[in-house]
């Protein structure tokens, strides 16, 4: 799958995995904001995985179960860009979330479209909104400069 660049990527990523193995910071959250499990599928087997993550409010991590008590791995929340994404099977359609950082992504896919939902409302609030257009509607614009212009804008009625 082709990811289309962002300005929030970085300009030299120094790795190419979103999910990191070694401690987070110090200063690291420990506000829970949800939690869960969630499937990925395996690259080798093709078999799906579930694994119970964890919202921070700076990071995503992951378990390989809800009793470990140390995490697996971790992403950092900051500049990253989350999608929705389905899968039409025979049987049934799956949701899930695509997070997106400096080209790479990560497809993570729940139970229902109803944990779906939550999952990405509570990642919306902080990672980068990618879907301005479906969201707000622009009323004028306020002022222009070199870089951008500064829009009036109110929230779509579908949201």
């Amino acid at each position: 799958m082709n990811i289309k660049p962002s300005f929030f990527d970085d300009t030299a990523p120094s790795e190419y995995s979103i999910w990191k193995k070694d401690v987070p910071p110090k200063k690291a959250s420990e506000l829970r904001i949800i939690q869960g499990i969630l499937f990925k599928k395996s690259s080798r087997t093709n078999f799906w995985k579930s694994r119970f993550y964890v919202l921070f409010e700076d990071r995503l991590a992951y378990y390989k179960n809800s009793r470990q008590p140390q995490e697996h791995a971790y992403c950092s929340v900051l500049n990253m860009r989350v999608e929705k994404v389905s899968i039409d099977n025979e049987k049934d359609q799956i949701s899930g979330l695509r997070i997106i950082h400096n080209n790479s992504f990560c497809e993570l896919f729940a139970r229902s479209r109803d944990v779906q939902e939550k999952w990405i409302e509570c990642l919306s609030r902080f990672c980068v909104l990618n879907c301005y257009a479906s969201c707000f509607v622009n009323i004028k614009v306020i002022g222009k400069g070199s870089f951008a212009r500064v829009q009036h804008s109110t929230l779509n009625q579908r949201f």
